[in-house]
C-alpha cells in the first residue's frame, strides 16, 4: 500500500503552477464558438440533458481522496523502484533486466516531486542521475528502445520543477538549457501516430523557455487534427481506445499551458467534445473502457485523472460548477480504480490482473513492469500539479446515467441507467476483442465479475466451442458438420452495426443494436437492451438466411485473476446461474424461452484479466431468446 505522504505546500508551488497557465489561453476560457470547419457535436444534445441530470442528482458518497493521493500513490511506485537505479542513473526493469523505453525519465519526475515535498535529499539525487542520464540519450539519440518522443515532456517538467522549486544549484540549471537548446528535432520517430502528438508536447514545453520554436508543434497540430472524430477522439491505427485518450492528454497540457497559435480554436472545440465523450464512456468503477491494444493497463486510468482534472479546472473557469464537479468526480474515480492493484511491494500490477508479473499475464510484447508504472506516475503528477483542491466532487456522469450513443469511428455504443453501465463492441479488432456487448459494471460491484472484457479464440476446440468468446448469441447450422457460429465472431469488414430508437431516462435506458454480417446462414442479428439501475435484459433475435438447428446465448464467467478465484453455481430446474466473485455476483438468466437449457462449461480460456469460462443456453427452433443480467454487490 502507498505510503502516507504529508504535504507542505511550500512557495514553489505556487511559482511552478504559475507557469502552467498563460494569461492569454486564461482569458479565453469563458467559452468559444466552434470553428466553421467543424459539424456540430454529435453528442451536444447527449451532454445538456446530463448536466440537467447532474444538476438534480443526489450527491454521491464521498471517494475521500484528495490532492495528496496521487503523491501516496507516486511515492509508492518510486520507493519501489529506487533500488532498481544503476550507477548510471537510469531505472533497470526488475524483469527485463535492462533499461526499458521511458522509465528513466518518468521516473525522474517522479522522484523530484516526492523529494521536494519530502524534503529527502538522497531521493533528489536519485532524481538528478535519472534525469541527467537520461536528457544525454535524448541528445545522443540513445534512448531505450528508440523512444526519444517520450523523454522530452517528463524531463521538461522535472527541468522545470528544479528550477521553481529552486532544488539544484543556477549552474547546472545553465548547463542543462545549454543541451536543452542544442537539440533538434530529429531525434523523433512515428510522426503519423499518436508518437507524434507525444513529441509535440514536449517540444511545446520547450518552446515555452525559449529553446525552439513553434514550427515543429503547429506542423504536428496541422497534420493531426484533421484525423479526430466528430465526438472528439483520436484514431490511432485500428483504432485501439486507450490510444485515444492517451495523445489527447498531451494536447490538453499544450492548451492548459498556453497554446495561442493558429490552431488553438479547433483544438479548444475537439478537445472539449473529447473530454465531454470521455466522461460518459468511463465506467461507474473509474475505468476507461476497453478495445484494442494496451487496454485494462493501469496507465488508462492514470491517463483519466489528468484529462478529468484539467478540464475540471477549465469548467470552473467558465462557471459551470456542476460540470467541474463532475469531472473532479471522473477524476477521483479514476484514482480509486489505480489504487485498487498495488503490489505487496507498493507497485502496481501493471494490468488488471494479479498473477506474478514475470508471468506477464495480460501484458502486450512492449508492456514492462519499470515503464508501465512510472507512465502512471508522471500521469498522477501530471494531475497532482494541475489539478484545483477547491473543486468539490459532484454527480459524475457516470455513476447517474440516463444515456446511450454510438462511436461510429471507434466501433462503439455506450448505455448507462444509474450508473449501471453498458459498453458494446460494434465490429471488434479481431486480435483483441469479439463483437458485442463486452463489459457491464455497476457501482459497488467488483469489476471482473461483469464481465469486463470478452475473449478472442483462434480455433474451435469442439462443435460448441465459440470461435471468440463474448457475450450474445450464437447459432448452431443445420448442415451436416452443424457448424456453429457466433456473433461475437464476426469482426472489422464483417459487420455494420447501428443503435436504433434510444429512450433515456435517468433510471431507465431502453435502444436496439443492429448487427448485418457477413454470414452464410443468419443475414442479421437485433439486440433490444432495457437498462435499469438493477438490472439490464436483453432480447437478441436473428434473421436467419437458410435453416437454423439450434440458437444459444453464451455469458462469459470469470474464474480467476490469478489470487481470486470466481464460483459458478445453478440453480435447478430454472435456466439461471451465479458467478461469485471478491464480495459480488453476477446472476445470468434466461428468461424467455423458459424450457431452454442453461449449462455450465469448465473449460477456460485466457482473457487479459485471468481466465474465464462460460454459461451457453440453447434452444431448438427459435430465432430469439431473452436474458438477464444483475450484477450486485454481496458484502
Amino acid at each position: 500500500m502507498a505510503s502516507n505522504v504529508r504535504i507542505i505546500l511550500f512557495a514553489c508551488l505556487i511559482v511552478l503552477l504559475g507557469t502552467h497557465v498563460n494569461p492569454v489561453y486564461t482569458s479565453n476560457l469563458g467559452g468559444f464558438s466552434a470553428p466553421l470547419s467543424l459539424a456540430p457535436y454529435p453528442l451536444q444534445d447527449v451532454v445538456d440533458v446530463m448536466l440537467n441530470n447532474l444538476a438534480n442528482a443526489p450527491a454521491p458518497a464521498p471517494t475521500n481522496l484528495t490532492r495528496n493521493s496521487y503523491l501516496d500513490t507516486i511515492a509508492s511506485i518510486v520507493k519501489f523502484f529506487l533500488p532498481y537505479q544503476d550507477a548510471q542513473g537510469r531505472i533497470i526493469d526488475p524483469y527485463a533486466k535492462m533499461e526499458i523505453q521511458y522509465a528513466s525519465p518518468t521516473y525522474a519526475l517522479n522522484s523530484a516531486l516526492i523529494a521536494n515535498w519530502t524534503h529527502d535529499s538522497t531521493l533528489l539525487k536519485s532524481s538528478i542521475a535519472a534525469f541527467e542520464s537520461s536528457l544525454q540519450e535524448l541528445k545522443t539519440k540513445t534512448c531505450a528502445q528508440g523512444h526519444c518522443n517520450f523523454y522530452t515532456l517528463p524531463l521538461m517538467l522535472t527541468y522545470e520543477l528544479y528550477i521553481n522549486c529552486s532544488l539544484v544549484p543556477q549552474a547546472q540549471i545553465e548547463t542543462w538549457a545549454s543541451i536543452w537548446r542544442s537539440m533538434n528535432t530529429s531525434v523523433y520517430i512515428n510522426l503519423s501516430s499518436n508518437w507524434g502528438i507525444v513529441a509535440a508536447g514536449g517540444e511545446f514545453l520547450r518552446y515555452l523557455h525559449n529553446f525552439t520554436d513553434l514550427s515543429f508543434v503547429e506542423l504536428q497540430l496541422q497534420q493531426q487534427l484533421p484525423k479526430f472524430s466528430l465526438e472528439g477522439m483520436y484514431p490511432d491505427p485500428n483504432t485501439p481506445m486507450p490510444y485515444d485518450i492517451f495523445p489527447r492528454h498531451y494536447l490538453d497540457m499544450i492548451l492548459m499551458r498556453g497554446y495561442n497559435g493558429q490552431y488553438r480554436d479547433t483544438m479548444q472545440e475537439l478537445l472539449q467534445r473529447g473530454a465531454w465523450t470521455s466522461a460518459m464512456m468511463q465506467s461507474p468503477l473509474g475505468e476507461w473502457p476497453v478495445g484494442g491494444r494496451s487496454s485494462q493497463h493501469q496507465w488508462n486510468e492514470a491517463c483519466e485523472t489528468v484529462l478529468f482534472e484539467l478540464y475540471a479546472s477549465r469548467m470552473k473557469a467558465q462557471k459551470n460548477n456542476v460540470a467541474a464537479s463532475a469531472f473532479k468526480r471522473a477524476a477521483r474515480l479514476a484514482l480509486q480504480s489505480v489504487q485498487r492493484w498495488y503490489q505487496s511491494g507498493g507497485d502496481l500490477y501493471i494490468v488488471k490482473n494479479h498473477f506474478d508479473p514475470s508471468l506477464r499475464f495480460g501484458y502486450e510484447e512492449y508492456s514492462f513492469l519499470s515503464q508501465y508504472n512510472n507512465l502512471p506516475g508522471e500521469m498522477l503528477a501530471m494531475s497532482f500539479l494541475y489539478g484545483d483542491e477547491t473543486i468539490e466532487e459532484g454527480p459524475s456522469f457516470t455513476e447517474t446515467g440516463g444515456y446511450a450513443f454510438m462511436l461510429p469511428m471507434h466501433h462503439k455504443i455506450f448505455g448507462n441507467a444509474g450508473g449501471m453501465y453498458v459498453e458494446i463492441e460494434m465490429a471488434a479488432d479481431e486480435n483483441y476483442d469479439p463483437t458485442g456487448l463486452m463489459r457491464i459494471h455497476r457501482t459497488g460491484v467488483a469489476s471482473l465479475v461483469g464481465p469486463t472484457e470478452g475473449v478472442t479464440i483462434t480455433k474451435q476446440a469442439s462443435p460448441m466451442t465459440p470461435v471468440s468468446l463474448g457475450l450474445g448469441v450464437g447459432w448452431m447450422m443445420n448442415d451436416a458438420a452443424h457448424t456453429v457460429q457466433t456473433l461475437s465472431q464476426f469482426t472489422r469488414g464483417h459487420v455494420n452495426a447501428t443503435i436504433l430508437n434510444a429512450s433515456l431516462s435517468p433510471k431507465r435506458v431502453t435502444f436496439d443494436v443492429i448487427y448485418d454480417i457477413d454470414s452464410t446462414a443468419v443475414r442479421q442479428v437485433r439486440e433490444a437492451y432495457t437498462i435499469t439501475p438493477d438490472i439490464i435484459n436483453v432480447t437478441a433475435s436473428i434473421i436467419p438466411k437458410s435453416t437454423i438447428n439450434q440458437l444459444f446465448v453464451t455469458f462469459p464467467t470469470f474464474m480467476s485473476d490469478g489470487i481470486y478465484d470466481g464460483v459458478v453455481s445453478m440453480l435447478p430446474n430454472i435456466p439461471q446461474g451465479v458467478v461469485e466473485f471478491r464480495g459480488s455476483r453476477q446472476t445470468f438468466t434466461v428468461t424467455s424461452p423458459a424450457s431452454g437449457d442453461l449449462a455450465f462449461y469448465p473449460e477456460t480460456y485466457t482473457s487479459r484479466n485471468g481466465y474465464m469460462a462460460r454459461l451457453v443456453g440453447s434452444s431448438k427452433n427459435i430465432t430469439s431468446v431473452s436474458y438477464s443480467m444483475q450484477p450486485e454487490a454481496t458484502v
